[in-house]
């Protein structure tokens, strides 16, 4: 009789079968919702539509039928468990039923903590790569830096002996020697690689001499590469391919945690350590990570990153990310490649850098565990995020620089106005804007003011040259830029209003010709590039040609400052206009303000530190009416109360715009 073979079955998990396929389909959504901060809804949404397709009165190990799978409707209403109704008569049957009512709600309350811990488990162990080191290997650039930091030496390549070099490459005609010796000899199996290794030298040493001392070169080579390659990984520059770099971020807190432990040990300091720059796996944003070691006295254990929570979010990350954000650029250096298998990309390669923060506590600290469901907090509040896999005692909270505002596609809207403002502590959003106007008034206005892809075909005028939309654009570090529409033939030479004009610009130089605007500076046509990178109508396309107007009557230069009186905490970037106007325009009743006669000398503010931060702001304000009646359409939002609203809000900005336009023309 054969013993019966056992074999060691892996534990399957909770879900298989069908339910398992379809919690798998709806973990890229779950990942999209831990980078958007709407965990909590979309779990919500997938457990509904798991218990549509796989009710709790189906036994959990049953699979539903085809037929039923067909039938699922995501839309319609779901049934209610309803307790069963009180049977005097028949108290048995009602006991048993109230048993199955009361299993039920159970089962339902089990299985939707097993999906959401299930949805965090896959979200996490895809995230967090391996930490560890092995300084066995010179490929693993955490390897190197961990050699470099700790003086301990790589293993060094071990030198092969000839004939362990040569038997592998001969193994057609060794294999049947070693299973005949095998079989005879009764060999186990833990001395068969030591057998192997004995026919290799015993086959070996009956070669001709000159093919042993072949062979024996051979192995001699390969160890003198494999300690160069050694050498080289100690020697040479930091690897600066984006798979390396995220490895090396990965790491970070579980390699430098446990000395700020051990340095706030020895020397009874408290230590806290902030990174920042941008992470290959999250498109290439900025990203902040804070250390801390050292917590304070009392019951309750705080370390630097909790007990000073608010100050840090108001302060210290909106200080150094604005830091970060002179130091990179977006550029395809700072962007994972999307074929790296280790990294995941969180945007496309052309999403603008923003700035994420996230604070780990040193193991002396009391830390609870945060659940990734945390990214449902308000905005106020910062939201978090789980811990890496390879910091056990660690909370890995996630915040958001106020300086940071929501990136938007080529093909969206402009960045709201209610992100740019960098005095709000409590924006919370993924990358920087793409184009922002002066951050005080008598700040220059920024770089990247022209970043966004123009796409809005020019408005010729008698008087302004309104620049061509489809222009290339020179950026910071010799980067350019182009929009879709455009060509090595057309970006040469262009003509709008009547001039030909070159389509590069430059941000150094006092002067510039960048899409079509003759002896304008850079900033000039950094914020045409900006005001036409979205369609807002004639209206606006007019009021973007009297300003042009209004600067070359003053040849670009800045005559006065505009002040900061009653400056909106939505915008923080621009001006208030309303707190600009003359006494003598007062509000009315039915119009926005009243036009009359009066002197505008006060108004006569041109340049950088001008009345362009009010043509900016009316942009933001536009892009968002504008965001909000697409949002509003494709929600199919028919309500008289919605449509009330969305015409309100949008004559509210036509009006502003029209008063603005008629401003320009008194000037």
């Amino acid at each position: 009789l054969c013993a019966p073979l056992i074999v060691a079955m892996v534990n399957p998990g909770g879900f298989i079968g069908l339910r398992k396929e379809f919690l798998d389909s709806q973990q890229a959504a779950y990942d999209a919702a831990m980078q958007e901060n709407d965990v909590a809804d979309v779990v919500a949404n997938i457990q509904r539509r798991y218990f549509k397709r796989f009710p709790v009165t189906l036994l959990h190990t049953q699979e539903p039928s085809p037929e039923h799978l067909a039938a699922v409707d995501d839309d319609a209403p779901d049934p209610e468990l309803i307790p069963p109704p009180q049977d005097d008569e028949n108290p048995e049957a009602y006991a048993r039923a109230r048993r199955v009512y009361e299993f039920q709600i159970e089962e339902l309350k089990m299985r939707k903590a097993q999906i959401k811990r299930r949805l965090q488990y896959v979200h996490n162990k895809s995230k967090n790569s391996k930490t560890s080191c092995d300084l066995t290997s010179v490929n693993d650039p955490m390897t190197v830096l961990t050699s470099k930091i700790t003086g301990m030496p790589l293993q060094r390549p071990r030198l092969r002996t000839a004939y362990n070099l040569w038997g592998p490459h001969h193994r057609a005609f060794i294999d049947p020697i070693f299973q005949e010796r095998v079989k005879e000899g009764k060999v186990p199996a833990s001395r068969q690689a030591a057998l192997r290794s004995a026919i290799y030298k015993e086959l070996f040493e009956k070669l001709p001499k000159e093919e042993r001392d072949e062979w024996a070169n051979r192995a001699e080579d390969e160890h003198r590469e494999a300690m160069a390659k050694v050498e080289k990984a100690l020697k040479s520059e930091p690897s600066s391919d984006p798979t390396d770099r995220q490895r090396i971020i990965n790491s970070i807190p579980g390699f430098v945690v446990p000395i700020l432990d051990l340095i706030a040990d020895h020397t009874g300091w408290k230590v806290s350590l902030f990174l920042g720059g941008p992470e290959p796996a999250d498109g290439g944003r900025l990203n902040m990570v804070g250390l801390h070691s050292g917590v304070t006295s009392g019951s309750i254990k705080m370390n630097y990153g909790r007990s000073e929570r608010t100050f840090i979010k108001d302060h210290l990350y909106g200080n150094f990310g604005k830091f970060l954000g002179k130091c990179y650029l977006a550029t395809p250096s700072n962007i994972s490649d999307s074929s790296a298998p280790s990294l995941a990309p969180a945007g496309p390669a052309t999403q603008p850098v923003g700035l994420e923060t996230s604070d780990i506590t040193g193991a002396a600290a009391s830390t609870p565990p945060l659940a990734p469901a945390s990214h449902a907090a308000s905005v106020a509040n910062c939201p978090s995020a789980a811990a890496p896999t390879h910091m056990p005692s660690s909370d890995y909270e996630q915040g958001t620089s106020s300086s940071a505002v929501r990136s938007t596609p080529e093909s969206a809207v402009a960045p709201s106005p209610n992100a740019a403002d960098d005095s709000s502590s409590t924006t919370a959003c993924r990358s920087m804007a793409t184009a922002t106007p002066p951050a005080v008034a008598d700040a220059t206005v920024n770089d990247s003011i022209g970043a966004a892809n123009s796409s809005i075909p020019a408005k010729d005028s008698s008087n302004a040259s309104i620049p061509a939309a489809n222009s290339s654009t020179t950026h910071k570090g010799g980067q350019k830029r182009k929009s879709k529409g455009d060509d090595s033939s057309s970006a040469k030479k262009r003509k709008t209003g009547g001039d030909s004009q070159s389509a590069s610009t430059s941000n150094t130089g006092s002067s510039s010709t960048s899409n079509g605007v003759a002896g304008a500076p850079a900033w000039v046509s950094k914020a045409l590039a900006l005001f036409r990178s979205t369609s807002l109508g004639p209206e606006w396309d007019e009021l973007v040609a009297s300003w042009l107007r209004f600067e070359q009557t003053t040849e670009y230069k800045g005559v006065s400052k505009l002040g900061n009186q009653n400056r909106p905490a939505a915008v923080g970037d621009w001006i208030q206009r309303a707190s600009l106007q003359p006494a003598w325009r007062l509000d009315g009743a039915t119009d926005l303000l009243r036009r009359g006669e009066g002197d505008w000398t006060h108004l006569q503010c041109s340049g950088v530190n001008g009345l362009l931060s009010i043509v900016a702001g009316l942009f933001f304000w536009g892009c968002e009416v504008q965001l909000i009646t697409a949002t509003s359409k494709s929600k199919s939002l028919k309500s008289a109360k919605s449509s009330k609203a969305l015409k309100s809000a949008k004559s509210e900005w036509m009006q502003s715009l029209e008063d603005v336009s008629y401003v320009f023309t008194q000037l």
